[in-house]
């Protein structure tokens, strides 16, 4: 799930949901109108924050584990490099 432009001064990383988060939020369509209402809260849309993952593919178990956050960091940290968002 990912929304706005590299020129966004905020962005939010989130490690993927497992079985549980599932189960209280709904599928994805679920967890986007969730995101959408919370940063309306905030006066902010999708388009104006960068979302991105911890972890850049699916792990092959529900949960995200140290390693595959491990395994992604670098990717992640270049990432934010790149972005450099005005919250780091």
């Amino acid at each position: 799930m990912r929304g706005g432009t590299a020129a966004t001064e905020a962005v939010f990383v989130g490690e993927g949901p497992g079985f549980n988060e599932d189960r209280r939020v709904g599928r994805s369509w679920a967890r986007l109108v969730l995101l959408d209402e919370l940063l309306a809260s905030v006066l902010w849309s999708r388009e104006e924050v960068f979302i991105t993952n911890v972890v850049k593919c699916r792990p092959p178990a529900t949960a995200t584990g140290a390693d595959e956050i491990a395994a992604c960091a670098p990717y992640l940290t270049r990432q934010l490099e790149v972005l450099d968002p005005a919250w780091s």
